[in-house]
């Protein structure tokens, strides 16, 4: 069994927390640190299919919604919440990174999501509209 699995008890039990995660194998999973009951996990189908789907949670799980507008076919590798700006995720891919919202999914310039994750951006990015 898959998916996602919570603990209210400090690992002394666990509990799947799978209603919406429509796949089983969860690549990464991300926990807001601003608001800990949001939760974002890329998943994908089992072997040896190579895209994934990013879904959110409001809810610490215990329902979770598709977050994937313009990624369809890419296998998401790495998923982070830039620290500067905790409502931007930022995806991973092998094809370069993209900032997620709830309707649109935007490429990053080259460097700026490692630029984003450790809040030293370049001039380059800080001057991209």
């Amino acid at each position: 069994m898959g998916g996602v699995f919570k603990s209210t008890n400090g690992g002394g039990g666990w509990v799947p927390v799978n209603t919406g995660l429509s796949n089983p194998v969860v690549v990464t999973l991300v926990i807001d640190p601003v608001t800990p009951t949001i939760l974002y996990a890329a998943a994908k189908p089992p072997y040896p299919v190579s895209y994934s789907t990013v879904f959110k949670s409001m809810v610490g799980g215990a329902r979770w919604k598709k977050l994937n507008t313009g990624l369809a076919g890419r296998f998401v590798q790495f998923l982070a919440i830039d620290p500067a700006m905790p409502t931007t995720v930022l995806a991973a891919t092998a094809d370069g990174g993209f900032v997620l919202d709830q309707s649109s999914t935007a490429p990053v310039a080259p460097g700026e999501l490692t630029a984003r994750l450790t809040g030293t951006r370049s001039r380059a990015a800080a001057q991209r509209p």
